[in-house]
């Protein structure tokens, strides 16, 4: 597990979206993604429930 991906995943967390994480850490909403999609793939689950394009529930805080 990579600290900058657990960065991300409290962003996400904090703001609700993908896009607005990616905002606030200067990043791509692809980059976001991605390192999301690996610490899920790391958990063995999903960290968020994804409802609608960029709305997000978490599961993990």
């Amino acid at each position: 597990m990579i600290v900058r991906h657990l960065e991300i995943l409290e962003a996400v967390a904090e703001t609700g979206t993908f896009t607005g994480a990616a905002k606030k850490l200067y990043m791509t909403q692809s980059a976001v993604s991605h390192a999301v999609a690996e610490l899920e793939k790391q958990a063995g689950t999903a960290l968020f429930e994804r409802s609608g394009a960029d709305a997000l529930r978490c599961f993990a805080f």
